[in-house]
Formats: C-alpha cells, sequence, structure tokens
C-alpha cells in the first residue's frame, strides 16, 4: 500500500512539473507574440505620423540660403489645396534627393493655414521625405516682399537662388521641371563674379 502511494506521488509530481513547463512555454510564447504585435503597432504608427513642419521667417530663409556648402537654392511655396502644387511636389523631392551631392538644397514652404498644416505633413509623409519642410511663419505677403517686391500673390511660386543667396529666376504656376533642370545647371557652373584680365599689346616705347 505504502510502495502504490509512492508510486501515485511520482506520478503527480512528473504531472506537476509537465504543467508547469506547458505553462511557461506558453506564457513566453504570448510574451514573443506581444512583443510582435507591438513592434508592428509602433512600426505602423511611425509610418503613418506626420512630418513636423518647421516655422519659417523670410529672415530664417535668407540665412538658409548662405549656409556653407550650398551652391544653390530651390524654394517652392506650395500649399495642399493648390493642385499643381501636389504635382510638382514630387518632382521637387526628387531633385532634392538627385543634386544634393552637388550642393543643391530644395526648400519647400507650406503656405497652408495653420489647421490645415497636419494635412501638408501627412502629404509630405506620404512621399517619405527625409529632409525638413517648412511653413510660413508669418504673414505671406509680407514674407515674399521680402524677395519679390512684385509678387502677384500666386501659389505655387518657386524661386532659385545662387549659394550668395541672390535670387536668379522665378517662377508662377506650375513650372516645367525640364526649364528648371536648365536654370539649375547655368546656376551652378556661373563662374564668379570678378576683375577680366585682359591681355595688352606689347609695343614699342
Amino acid at each position: 500500500m505504502v510502495r502504490r502511494e509512492r508510486v501515485t506521488d511520482t506520478r503527480a509530481e512528473e504531472f506537476d512539473l509537465a504543467n508547469h513547463r506547458n505553462l511557461t512555454t506558453c506564457l513566453f510564447t504570448v510574451s514573443i507574440t506581444v512583443s510582435m504585435l507591438l513592434s508592428a503597432s509602433a512600426q505602423v504608427f511611425a509610418a503613418k505620423r506626420p512630418l513636423s513642419l518647421v516655422p519659417l521667417s523670410a529672415q530664417e530663409l535668407k540665412m538658409h540660403l548662405i549656409k556653407p556648402n550650398t551652391k544653390a537654392s530651390i524654394v517652392a511655396f506650395w500649399a495642399t489645396w493648390c493642385q499643381p502644387c501636389l504635382r510638382e511636389v514630387p518632382d521637387l523631392i526628387k531633385i532634392q534627393e538627385a543634386q544634393k551631392k552637388n550642393g543643391v538644397q530644395v526648400l519647400l514652404v507650406a503656405s497652408d493655414p495653420d489647421n490645415d498644416l497636419d494635412e501638408a505633413s501627412s502629404f509630405l509623409a506620404k512621399y517619405k521625405v527625409k529632409f525638413p519642410t517648412y511653413h510660413i511663419s508669418e504673414p505671406i505677403d509680407v514674407f515674399m516682399k521680402e524677395f519679390v517686391s512684385d509678387w502677384p500673390t500666386v501659389i505655387p511660386t518657386t524661386l532659385l537662388f545662387n549659394k550668395k543667396g541672390t535670387l536668379e529666376e522665378k517662377w508662377y504656376g506650375r513650372i516645367r521641371m525640364e526649364m528648371l533642370h536648365r536654370r539649375l545647371k547655368q546656376v551652378l557652373n556661373k563662374p564668379p563674379k570678378g576683375p577680366v584680365a585682359t591681355k595688352g599689346k606689347v609695343g614699342s616705347h
């Protein structure tokens, strides 16, 4: 009788140990699953999270135009309500990606009202923009007059500056990309201004 009780106790211990192992395995599996779900949720949230548009004044833009190693700046003023802008912005993003190594910077400046900036951010996030983007932090007419005195109140407006921050070209309305590429190339290859050396004639005295 005693021997049978010992066998029964041993089997009970083995049964408890097996249950403990199964429970530990289940808890570990649940923990891994939860971690994977949280990680996936975080990635989805990050993908949908809007980019932050940096407030920009006219004076701050002037400082951006003369940053070290910048040889040309394309400043594009756009808005989410402007259909030509929405078709133009992806091409400007491609220019930034392709020309960054050549000292070109593209500044996308949203002119949307503050309550529409989330929409502007979401639009840029859709194209996975990896460079800083901005929104005008002061009345747009005041802002634009710092660069174009006769600005005709048109969006999109695209301005091309040289490395000294001097305006080289301006376009109102949707720009033809081949025209922008051509003018950009001219600005990048423009020789610096300076005294022109002339050869004098050798004469007899």
